[in-house]
């Protein structure tokens, strides 16, 4: 917003130096130009809701997108580690090769996710990597839909398409083999092809004593809700702000601010350049931050601290970090889990009736008896004669 800013200031200050200059002048028809020169605040004043309303509309609008981007890699973090929890649970049925693929894949998804939405963040400079490390991704990144030209045939002849190559030595690239990395490169919608290469992969998992059917469709679920996580992103990412709405907000604001000096250059002379600065700051500030947080995904939400994340809470332990301190340690086997957390035995511990309620003496029976409602009475009375006593002894002691 700085040159916005300076060049209302710098207009500003023109104004009022231009009304001093031809109040100070002796001619009276100078004198008489510089009374038009200066405006009745009423108006600005009347326009300034209308102004308002337009810029609080579309800040909302964009804050809303902001805070639906970030609940939907919540949702994708949420979602990675409960499946990274199952395949571990189920390891023995899985498989370890079958385990290490699908860890691999869950990890390596948001990174493709952000790449998808932030086309070029992934790409590197092929001279700086060597020969046998080039791998070269294409496909149709997600673009920006403008609606103006919705069904428009010049909309048809826009293309997108890009080339792109990178390390596959580094993130996310070396979590894959050479075979499927290189189907995955040549697919168009990359983070999309992973959640399909993990439903085949766990629909491969043979059944056993503790997988079914029941744990299959738990992980195929979570695996649909990473892809319905993707076409959300893609609808915040696709879908902009209408152009209209957003140029009139902009043209409506600039025009407000030019011609504030003519009605503050006759209370405030000189001073009107910081005054009218000052506002243009304020209101360019807040038209700026409804554009910045508009496409959540182009800045404002910290992804790569996101996509370390989940890859760390997926793989386990990384660089820096001490095995002891992995995710992993809580799935290790412990014999004090097994026994209790002290180590003590209650496996043989009978914890009976006797142990829990204290006896009830006949005494405290007969005065139960004579203060209770009948229907409770009753009750009692009934299985004293049954001879049950352990059910009178719970009723008791209710």
């Amino acid at each position: 917003v700085k040159y916005p800013v300076l060049a209302v200031a710098g207009w500003s200050f023109a104004v009022s130096m231009v009304q001093k200059t031809l109040l100070n002048s002796g001619d009276m028809a100078l004198r008489t130009v510089a009374s038009k020169l200066s405006i009745p605040a009423t108006v600005h004043g009347f326009l300034v809701s209308a102004l308002g309303l337009l810029l609080v509309f579309r800040t909302n609008s964009s804050y809303q997108r902001f805070a639906e981007g970030r609940k939907i890699w919540e949702d994708i973090l949420n979602i990675s580690r409960n499946l990274s929890r199952m395949i571990e649970l189920y390891s023995n049925e899985i498989g370890k090769e079958r385990q290490t693929l699908l860890v691999q894949m869950i990890a390596a998804y948001p990174y493709l996710l952000r790449d998808h939405i932030r086309p070029g963040c992934l790409c590197e400079s092929p001279e700086g990597i060597s020969q046998k490390n080039r791998l070269l991704i294409f496909g149709t990144p997600a673009a920006t839909v403008d609606t103006r030209y919705e069904g428009d045939k010049a909309c048809r002849k826009m293309n997108f398409k890009r080339n792109c190559w990178v390390d596959r030595t580094r993130l996310p690239w070396s979590l894959f083999r050479n075979a499927p990395l290189e189907k995955m490169a040549r697919a168009k919608n990359r983070p999309l092809w992973v959640c399909d290469r993990l439903g085949k992969s766990i629909m491969g998992i043979q059944y056993g004593p503790n997988y079914t059917s029941r744990e299959r469709l738990t992980m195929l679920s979570m695996v649909g809700k990473l892809t319905d996580a993707l076409g959300q992103c893609e609808r915040i990412h696709q879908t902009a702000v209408p152009l209209n709405y957003a140029r009139h907000s902009l043209r409506s604001l600039t025009l407000w601010l030019f011609t504030l000096p003519f009605a503050l250059v006759k209370d405030m002379g000189m001073l009107t350049a910081p005054v009218v600065g000052s506002i243009a700051w304020l209101l360019y500030g807040i038209y700026q931050i409804g554009y910045s947080i508009e496409d959540p995904f182009q800045g404002s939400l910290r992804l790569s601290t996101l996509c370390d994340a989940i890859r760390h809470d997926v793989l386990g332990s990384v660089s820096g970090e001490s095995e002891e301190d992995s995710r992993h340690t809580a799935y290790a086997e412990q014999d004090n889990w097994e026994d209790g957390c002290d180590g003590r035995d209650f496996s043989s511990h009978h914890w009976n009736h006797e142990n829990l309620i204290p006896p009830v003496s006949d005494e405290a029976v007969s005065a139960f008896l004579r203060d209770t409602r009948p229907r409770n009475g009753h009750k009692i009375v009934e299985l004293a004669k049954g001879g049950v006593r352990k059910d009178l002894d719970e009723l008791l002691m209710r």
